[in-house]
């Protein structure tokens, strides 16, 4: 079906190290539920051929207050929609905010978990546990709601044991899954990201560039990222998990 992109919010209201969006939006706002609800009316009035809506935002749950309210009133109304969106794991996403969604129309929820490892996510800042991921994932799944999951590897850090971790993720909580989507860029240092700032904290040579930066130590270098990201995907592959786009899978040395 035809589909729009629409906007619920700009910028983030998280930090994570990797981050460097907040270059652009230097802060997070967000509009109401309720006007949010008129734009989709007045599109569903201009073009009586859409009836899919994709969120653009960077998350779409960082108000939950304000996304509830536009659930509750897409379900008062009785649209006709299926949206998707990009999405924040926090505890606030209960069964009961998620039910409200799948009423509303939601498919899909892209969660940026990037790590099973719990030293990795607070390396990251990214501000949930790894048993936080596990319900919530779960719970997204049970409400009817497809859960994307993203992932990075070899973040400043990370070690084997990390890694593990993070396959051990895939593998206890895969059924739930809809699909993964692993960073082909394995982990990238943009310019003004909390890492690119802070280079001597994580032991980073960037001299090599923003792709293929190394710890001066040696112990992180493109080459493990990449055999991690392989490693991975074949993993994934053989649990029978989908991808979120093509992956070449390479048989493992």
């Amino acid at each position: 079906s035809h589909r729009l992109p629409i906007y619920l919010s700009r910028g983030c209201p998280n930090r994570c190290t990797y981050c460097n969006e907040n270059i652009f939006w230097r802060g997070y706002r967000f509009r109401s539920g309720k006007r949010v609800f008129e734009e989709i009316k007045h599109q569903l009035n201009r073009h009586r051929q859409v009836a899919h809506f994709y969120f653009a935002d960077q998350l779409v749950n960082g108000s939950p207050k304000e996304l509830l309210q536009l659930a509750d009133l897409i379900i008062k109304e009785g649209l006709r929609i299926t949206w998707v969106g990009q999405a924040v794991i926090r505890p606030y996403m209960t069964p009961e905010l998620l039910n409200k969604l799948k009423q509303s129309g939601c498919g899909c929820l892209a969660y940026g978990l990037e790590s099973g490892s719990q030293k990795v996510l607070g390396l990251m800042k990214k501000g949930f546990t790894v048993e936080d991921a596990q319900r919530v994932i779960r719970d997204t799944h049970n409400a009817g709601i497809d859960a994307a999951a993203n992932f990075m590897f070899g973040f400043p850090g990370e070690n084997d044991e990390d890694f593990k971790q993070t396959l051990d993720f895939i593998s206890e909580n895969g059924s739930y899954i809809s699909t993964v989507n692993p960073s082909r860029a394995y982990t990238a240092i943009g310019v003004g990201s909390y890492l690119y700032e802070h280079a001597d904290e994580f032991n980073l040579d960037l001299s090599p560039g923003h792709l293929f930066w190394k710890t001066k130590s040696g112990d992180n270098t493109y080459e493990i990222r990449q055999k991690r990201y392989e490693t991975f995907c074949n993993f994934a592959a053989s649990l029978g998990i989908k991808f979120s786009f093509p992956v070449n899978l390479r048989q493992e040395n």
